[in-house]
């Protein structure tokens, strides 16, 4: 995402095995360490 546009093709937030809240319903899953480091990475990216 630059400038608040998403790039064409791809969704913001879904993640494929993914059902709604699975970071705070499994936190130590394989699937929410990912999100989560992911997440970080960006934030990271968009702070500086």
């Amino acid at each position: 995402m630059r400038n608040g546009r998403q790039r064409p093709g791809r969704v913001s937030g879904v993640w494929p095995g993914g059902f709604h809240a699975f970071n705070a319903i499994a936190p130590g899953s394989a699937l929410a360490r990912a999100a989560l480091s992911v997440r970080l990475a960006w934030l990271r990216r968009v702070i500086g």
